[in-house]
């Protein structure tokens, strides 16, 4: 599990969109404090609320800070012979302290938090991971694990650049929709969005402004689609739109699809304050739509994808 966890915080490394960074703060709790001086005797009352796992101790007159887990405290009042109990009665809570627990910042990525946790000793690599901020709070290992796991998931998933569903996802998205749409009349609609002369930008002025038009147009088209609509990257330069329309006759259907599409796109600024209006990227697209007898997503595909090739061609004779 060790390995496991060591290989999921590295493959985290790689920058993700702000809205899914998990910090260690998001999945821990507030924790219960108590001085060192505490008796043994009072830690019994506290430790019988089952969900609570550990307790922070505090030295006063001293910055010490440490913890005491329940697995920790049931052992020793256990001991060796079952005499711990009569030993420690009359000892504080002090004398049962881990003095160095696993301590971390508020804001630490989970994928940092989950590495240090992992390089503890066998014996302490599931204790409880203690948080600093205005007040002290409590991580369980497990929490921070499932957030690792979460982000991992979410960032394959995911473009890294845009925060918009990969390739992957539009595909599967558009399975979704020509699945439900069988044996009914919805129609399911593909557009490709093309950025056309963004290379130029990249020569010009740049990756990181080419990135952030990306991130733009990406941010507005998730934006401007209408409910029950999806937007995805398709591609480096590419951006997917995919919905379904209800029943209706050919002629419509393709007014409507149409119309869709268009006021998707004209919510799209094509301003950026590093590059010239001249130079900005055109959007170029490509679409397609269901028939009212079946809608196949490869057939979608093929066609948004030629309709693409075809509107490049164009705008290369212009």
């Amino acid at each position: 599990m060790k390995d496991d966890l060591a290989t999921l915080a590295e493959r985290m490394s790689t920058p993700i969109p702000a809205r899914t960074l998990v910090t260690v703060s998001q999945v821990a709790a507030p924790a219960r404090v108590l001085t060192a001086d505490t008796p043994v005797t009072a830690l019994e009352g506290v430790f019988w609320d089952d969900n609570l796992t550990s307790v922070v101790v505090t030295e006063p007159g001293t910055s010490r800070v440490g913890m005491i887990s329940s697995r920790q405290f049931y052992a020793a009042m256990s001991g060796r012979l079952g005499y711990g109990r009569a030993v420690l009665l009359r000892r504080s809570a002090g004398d049962l302290t881990d003095w160095r627990p696993l301590v971390v910042p508020h804001d630490a990525a989970v994928s940092d938090v989950a590495t240090s946790a992992m390089a503890r000793k066998r014996e302490q690599r599931h204790d409880d991971i203690l948080v600093t901020g205005e007040t002290w709070s409590v991580a369980s290992t497990s929490d921070v694990t499932l957030a690792l796991v979460s982000r991992l998931t979410q960032s394959s998933a995911h473009d890294a650049l845009t925060g918009l569903p990969t390739r992957a996802g539009v595909l599967h998205d558009l399975d979704r929709r020509c699945e439900m749409a069988k044996g009914g009349r919805a129609r399911v609609v593909l557009a490709l969005v093309r950025l056309r002369g963004l290379k130029h930008v990249n020569k010009a002025h740049g990756l990181q402004v080419g990135d952030a038009i990306l991130r733009q147009v990406g941010r507005e088209l998730d934006e401007a689609r209408p409910r029950g609509c999806s937007v995805g990257r398709f591609d480096s330069r590419v951006f997917a739109i995919t919905a379904t329309l209800p029943p209706s006759d050919d002629s419509r259907a393709v007014i409507e699809a149409a119309s869709l599409v268009q006021g998707i796109l004209a919510d799209v600024r094509t301003s950026h304050p590093d590059v010239p209006a001249s130079r900005w990227p055109r959007l170029l697209t490509g679409e397609a739509l269901s028939t009212a007898r079946a809608a196949r997503p490869h057939d979608l595909l093929h066609t948004a994808e030629q309709r693409l090739r075809e509107a490049k061609a164009r705008s290369e004779r212009v």
